[in-house]
């Protein structure tokens, strides 16, 4: 039983309470700390492997894998190994998968070193720690969707100078002379579930187009892969090329969506980015407006065909989609209506949310069945519209 064996490395102390499903057992939630409210059916068959969990009051599930990667910090692989997933050592992915691309062969990804990562973690903490004495940077981020709260939320830097360090300080190998570079610029990190820095990034600060290095620099010795952000257990998922326009997605809409930050236009899914792709309910793809942005949407395509084109309706990319004024939760949430006949309907109820910010919460059920549009099972029995339509009578406003 091995999910039980990970409940027990978690602290939870689960009491058997039924035969279902080859065994029940309850405990307080991890999440929400509620008692007894955390069911666990560690015999039960799911997709991948052994094991279910789901809590009543808060309402998180999912399978023994999501539950070493949620609360043990665990890596995709490791959480597969740990749980005898099926997986196909030849093609690194699910055989239950069936309809994704044979062509596909998904990145493996290894943690740095522990040397590495502690020397990262220092240097992510003195970046973000400049980035305040930068208005500039501070300023240039707003405009793009990511305002101070933002920046401490995400913990992004500011490296002032081009930095060359040895490289043997941080745990890497070297036949040359050469050194670590971490040039000037906003620092971008991506953190594992323990805090840990696994990656790090450099949007370069004197980047001129053409230039051999590029405008992003990652630093040498980083986690290979994409970057996920935000709750994966969010049924729409959206693919960005850059990092910041990832965490501009999820900094307004992370509640709903979730996110992943390719790197490029080429770059391929590494095995936990393909697991959640691969199970999205929709996997919208916000590809750059250009002739590289059509490329990586022609490749995400090819790797999953429920992928749908979804670029800024404004700008390049979402971030100067931002800055020409685009309202990125706004844009999303009605990403399933454009051509519905209850568009009208969907506006005036976003409308009357968007001046209660104050109680959002009660209507983050109706925001998830509006993002999810068509593909939400309440719109194809129209119940999602006598849900509106009810909710319009209740507040006594006038629907036109």
């Amino acid at each position: 039983m091995v999910l039980y064996e990970l409940a027990c490395e978690a602290g939870l102390q689960p009491k058997w309470v039924a035969s279902t499903e080859g065994g029940e057992f309850h405990s307080p939630c991890p999440k929400c700390g509620g008692i007894d409210r955390f069911s666990i059916q560690p015999n039960k068959q799911m997709k991948n492997c052994l094991g279910r969990y789901y809590c009543r009051q808060c309402h998180i599930n999912g399978d023994a894998i999501q539950f070493a990667r949620e609360f043990l910090g665990m890596s995709f692989q490791e959480a597969v190994d740990r749980t005898g997933a099926l997986v196909d050592n030849s093609k690194n992915i699910f055989r239950s998968i069936s309809y994704q691309s044979r062509s596909l062969r998904p990145i493996s990804i290894v943690k740095p070193s522990e040397l590495w990562q502690n020397q990262a973690n220092n240097f992510a903490k003195w970046a973000h720690n400049n980035i305040f004495k930068n208005d500039e940077a501070l300023q240039w981020l707003c405009t793009r969707g990511l305002p101070k709260k933002a920046v401490q939320q995400y913990q992004l830097g500011w490296c002032p100078n081009d930095i060359w360090l040895e490289k043997s300080a941080w745990g890497l190998k070297s036949n040359d002379s050469k050194k670590l570079w971490i040039p000037r610029g906003i620092v971008i990190p991506t953190f594992d579930k323990k805090g840990n820095v696994i990656r790090l990034k450099v949007r370069r600060d004197k980047y001129k187009k053409g230039d051999e290095f590029g405008k992003y620099i990652i630093v040498s010795g980083s986690m290979k892969g994409l970057n996920l952000i935000g709750d994966t257990r969010h049924k729409i998922m959206l693919a960005t090329e850059a990092e910041l326009d990832a965490y501009a997605v999820d900094y307004a809409v992370g509640d709903i969506v979730r996110a992943v930050a390719a790197g490029n236009n080429i770059n391929r899914p590494d095995e936990a980015t393909n697991y959640h792709a691969v199970n999205a309910k929709q996997l919208l793809i916000s590809h750059d407006n250009d002739e590289a942005g059509a490329t990586m949407l022609k490749r995400w395509q090819s790797w999953y065909p429920h992928a749908e084109p979804f670029p800024a309706p404004s700008g390049k990319d979402i971030g100067e989609g931002i800055a020409s004024g685009l309202d990125v939760r706004r844009w999303i949430l009605m990403s399933g209506w454009i051509d519905s006949a209850d568009k009208s309907l969907i506006e005036w109820v976003l409308n009357y949310i968007n001046e209660r910010p104050v109680t959002r919460e009660s209507y983050v059920c109706f925001e998830q069945e509006i993002a999810l549009g068509s593909n939400s099972p309440r719109a194809l029995t129209g119940d999602l519209q006598k849900g509106f339509r009810m909710m319009q009578k209740l507040t006594k406003d006038t629907y036109s």
